[in-house]
């Protein structure tokens, strides 16, 4: 078996079917696909069986959650299950083109430890975006961590195929519910030796108003708690100067100041956030932050000037770029 696909599951049913269709249509046949449910009360469940048994030449397996832990437990479950040479983790609301697996594998060599392939934004009218990293060819591990934590590269789960000896000793942090996927990508970069960035779209990222992402009330922990993950295990290492670390310090409290302002959080809730960003990073921080990523330093900088003019320009942006009106 050389990939196994894991794809945490909760309450699915208008979109697993897809999703399972998708794996199915891939041109390689290599693969596993373990559907982790997260306890869904919904049907779910019986729509994957359904699909498994048309389908008794594949292997996809079923893994039942005694609890709800959310998806970073979930993944962690489908960890424990898989056999495949290499992982791809795929969310449950989203689809691979059928050259995806292929297209990944086929850029493996000996000395790659992960392989990083563009996403494809879908709006909600249908619309697909391209979306390839900005960075190109064989990267360093440090380098790519570096990048990571400054906010340059996509760095969600999407479109990444990792071996699953990287995962020996790794697990996702469980007690974090937003940007696990951001803690664990630049753990795993600052282990590897290099990585491999292809421009071929290998995931399609479907925006939905009510997925985690677009929905989910803005606290300043979601702030902090992955900030604290990354700094408590990698904040020793030299590798990584104090920009990167005001740099990660920015881009958490820009993207959660930003998918608060799409949910249609009161200005009460987005205000701790705001005034706690205000405190941590300095406008010198912020320029030296902007040197690297533009866009990020002068986000964080309009934040800390003028934060209802950020979320004016920001309502602005979504309805443009991902066809959403905002609250």
């Amino acid at each position: 078996m050389r990939v196994s696909v894991i794809t945490p599951m909760f309450n699915a049913v208008g979109t697993i079917e897809a999703l399972v269709d998708s794996i199915l249509a891939q041109d390689e046949t290599s693969w596993e696909l373990i559907v982790v449910d997260d306890r869904s009360t919904d049907d779910s469940v019986a729509v994957v069986r359904r699909l498994a048994a048309r389908r008794p030449d594949a292997t996809i397996v079923v893994v039942e959650s005694e609890i709800n832990g959310g998806p970073s437990a979930a993944r962690n479950l489908g960890l424990d299950q898989a056999v495949g040479e290499f992982v791809v983790f795929v969310d449950a609301d989203d689809e691979l083109p059928p050259n995806a697996l292929s297209a990944l594998l086929a850029a493996v060599d000996s000395g790659t430890d992960v392989v990083v392939g563009a996403h494809a934004v879908r709006t909600p009218d249908g619309r697909l975006d391209p979306r390839p990293d900005r960075l190109h060819g064989l990267v360093g591990g440090a380098d790519a961590a570096n990048a990571s934590l400054q906010g340059l590269l996509w760095n969600f789960l999407h479109g990444k195929l990792y071996r699953r000896t990287l995962f020996a000793e790794l697990r996702f942090p469980e007690q974090i519910r937003r940007y696990e996927d951001l803690v664990l990508n630049t753990v795993v970069y600052a282990q590897c030796s290099q990585i491999r960035y292809l421009e071929e779209v290998v995931y399609v990222y479907a925006v939905r108003r009510d997925s985690l992402t677009w929905s989910q009330t803005p606290t300043p922990g979601i702030v902090t708690t992955p900030y604290d993950a990354l700094r408590a295990r990698l904040g020793s290492d030299p590798r990584f100067p104090p920009v990167s670390w005001a740099a990660l310090r920015t881009f958490l409290a820009v993207m959660t100041l930003s998918g608060g302002i799409t949910a249609g959080a009161s200005a009460e809730q987005l205000r701790p956030i705001a005034l706690a960003f205000r405190a941590e990073v300095s406008i010198r921080d912020l320029i030296g932050v902007a040197r690297r990523n533009r866009t990020m330093g002068l986000g964080g900088i309009l934040i800390r000037v003028s934060f209802p003019t950020y979320r004016w320009m920001y309502r602005r942006h979504v309805r443009r770029t991902f066809d959403l009106s905002t609250g």
